[in-house]
């Protein structure tokens, strides 16, 4: 009897365990944001609406679907139907998906990477010319940075006026041909995938080692200059004192003054067997 109540509770605690997780519109039970929701409730289970939201959230931005911005707070549904908007466009090299983003930076912002990723897909600068001149500018950057990259030839970095920027551009080139140099011996298709990717992390580096090495040579410079303008200890102390050195030498007696280890009294008694 004690195992038969034993078991229906158990029943009970399972269902009601179950009945826990709702069903979500649009998004498979068996997904990984299903399975992020489910391990949100079990550690809240006060927080339903909250834990859904960030399900939603992480849904949009994964699949790139405006209909999950629905189940989101009024506040940020607008928010993450332009970053769709932006996503799409990007990923599709669309520039009229980027009209449907109504704040006026953000458009700019996404008109000048679908010109980028158009240019650098199609392998001319000159899709670049259709922006602004400050924003063409920046995607003309752009363009020879990842085409120097992608192709570990340095001819496109000679493109670039900012010398700071073309520096990055000849080394990340060279990194990239040196790379594509050793494997060709075996699989040399196999590294081009990396080119890409690996651009942004090596130029990273590259720059903060640059910025490290500039600021620790301006410190030493600071520190030298101090030490040149204070004298010398050794320089203070070298050599007696000028009323000591026109005095004659006395045989039996050393000569007192700085740096002797014979007191001041001993001078003074030497003076007085002279003057007798």
């Amino acid at each position: 009897m004690k195992i038969t109540i034993l078991i229906t509770i158990f029943i009970l605690l399972s269902f009601s365990a179950y009945a826990q997780y709702e069903a979500l519109a649009g998004i498979a039970a068996e997904s990984p944001e299903y399975n992020d929701y489910k391990l949100c409730i079990d550690s809240c289970s006060q927080c339903e609406q909250s834990c859904k939201a960030s399900t939603y959230r992480r849904a949009a931005e994964a699949q790139n679907k405006e209909e999950f911005c629905n189940y989101l707070p009024e506040g940020e549904k607008a928010m993450c139907r332009e970053r769709i908007y932006m996503a799409n466009a990007i990923q599709n090299k669309n520039s009229a998906e980027c009209q449907k983003i109504t704040d006026e930076f953000q458009k700019t912002g996404c008109l000048l990477n679908v010109q980028t990723e158009k240019a650098i897909a199609g392998e001319s600068e000159a899709e670049c010319d259709s922006l602004e001149p400050s924003f063409a500018e920046s995607c003309r950057l752009a363009f020879n940075m990842r085409m120097a990259s992608s192709k570990a030839d340095e001819s496109y970095c000679n493109k670039i006026a900012d010398e700071s920027a073309k520096s990055m551009c000849l080394e990340n080139a060279k990194m990239q041909k040196g790379e594509a140099a050793e494997p060709a011996k075996e699989e040399a298709p196999a590294i081009k995938p990396k080119a890409g990717k690996n651009l942004i992390i090596y130029g990273i580096i590259i720059l903060g080692v640059i910025i490290f090495a500039a600021t620790a040579v301006i410190i030493i410079k600071k520190i030298n200059r101090k030490k040149q303008a204070q004298p010398s200890m050794a320089q203070q102390t070298k050599g007696p004192p000028l009323m000591l050195q026109n005095q004659q030498p006395v045989q039996q007696f050393p000569k007192a003054g700085i740096g002797t280890g014979v007191p001041d009294q001993l001078s003074s008694k030497q003076k007085t067997g002279e003057s007798k």
